[in-house]
């Protein structure tokens, strides 16, 4: 009887402590989230205080400064960190993204002398939740930290992993990224152009990721810009290989962004439902060749001639070039530096300030391609 009795007091407290852990796993995030989200919006409201007592110029200067460090003017316009880099115990390379192309960019501009070790480029931190609760919703960043629900977003399965090393070795550096392309955004309203070397998750958008894109940077800038320094209209153009869903999602009935996305119509993500807030849409195919390609884009100039944009964000998705496993394109190395010169030219002829986010890109090649497009775009605006 007393063993009997023994057995089922050590089953209660068995049970009792699992009943515990359960309901810590299942809402100690969502608590935490909670409190994050407190903070965020309490810093909000700090900020619209300020602009009650000052004035819009007063505010959006010192959200400036408070993005880009009080020295940004001494720093060259390009925004990266060594933290861009994703690496998740080699579980990354089951994905056919090269989730360490960031720095290898950064270092062949280094090698050719575009740039030197010793040039100040602006390193964006972990972007706050105050940036974040921009646009996001509670439910897309607390979910984040689960891992079915990251693997979901990355299409890998990373449920086999914790979601703090999750957090630590692929979303730490996805949000530095987003830091990256708002200090970048912000950068080009200062300087005319800014490049992000990571950033442009186009198939992310406020309220849930997917496609190796978690957090909405497009998104994010843009409604930053509105917010604190009085842009208005902005344009996206997306050249990436595939449609950018996730800011078309964001964007689907604003009449003052303004989108050009070319991609391939027959592969991920065949998002039809958003195609109805593309206003140029152009598809590309693997029959295209350099030429044919050129052409197709040469109407962004009178695109941008008629819509008279404030700002614009573009996507320069390097998955357009042969060879690459995704998108099954054929554009050549010259074809996407080409497309790179046009875009920048016709932003600098009509004096819109640019900011340029790499987005997607599946090749070892991707990395070389891009620096010489940047090399590129220094030599002619210098």
């Amino acid at each position: 009887m007393l063993s009997l009795t023994k057995f089922r007091s050590s089953t209660s407290k068995f049970y009792s402590s699992l009943v515990t852990g359960v309901c810590l796993f299942l809402f100690y995030p969502l608590a935490k989230e909670a409190v994050l989200k407190l903070k965020a919006v309490l810093r909000r409201a700090a900020w619209k205080r300020r602009r009650e007592v000052r004035s819009k110029e007063q505010v959006a200067e010192e959200v400036v400064k408070e993005i880009l460090g009080e020295d940004f003017e001494g720093k060259w316009p390009i925004v990266y960190s060594p933290g861009y880099n994703i690496t998740a115990f080699g579980l990354e390379k089951a994905h056919p993204f090269d989730s360490q192309k960031y720095g290898r960019v950064y270092n062949y501009l280094v090698e050719w002398g575009v740039i030197s070790k010793e040039e100040k480029l602006l390193a964006p931190l972990i972007c706050s939740r105050a940036y974040l609760y921009e646009s996001c919703t509670f439910w897309h960043l607390a979910f984040l930290n689960y891992s079915i629900y990251i693997g979901k977003c990355v299409e890998l399965p990373l449920f086999i992993l914790p979601a703090w090393v999750l957090r630590w070795r692929a979303l730490n550096p996805m949000l530095r990224a987003t830091y990256g392309t708002i200090c970048a955004s912000f950068m080009a309203i200062q300087r005319g152009l800014a490049i992000n070397l990571s950033g442009g998750y186009h198939h992310a958008c406020c309220n849930q990721g997917g496609g190796f894109c978690i957090y909405p940077d497009i998104t994010i800038s843009i409604n930053l810009l509105r917010r604190f320094c009085g842009i208005k209209r902005v344009m996206i153009i997306d050249l990436d290989a595939h449609q950018g869903n996730g800011h078309e999602r964001d964007f689907l009935d604003d009449n003052d962004v303004y989108i050009i996305d070319c991609y391939r119509p027959d592969i991920y993500p065949g998002d039809h439902d958003v195609k109805r807030a593309i206003s140029k849409e152009l598809h590309v195919y693997p029959s295209d060749d350099d030429d044919s390609y050129l052409d197709k884009i040469r109407c962004i100039p009178q695109c941008i001639r008629e819509f008279e944009p404030e700002f614009i964000l573009y996507n320069a998705g390097t998955d357009i070039m042969a060879g690459d496993p995704l998108s099954g394109l054929n554009i050549s190395e010259n074809g996407v530096i080409e497309r790179d010169e046009l875009v920048i030219n016709s932003a600098f002829d009509n004096n819109i300030p640019l900011c340029m986010v790499l987005s997607g890109g599946y090749q070892k090649c991707n990395a070389e391609c891009i620096a010489k497009s940047i090399q590129n775009v220094f030599e002619l605006l210098s």
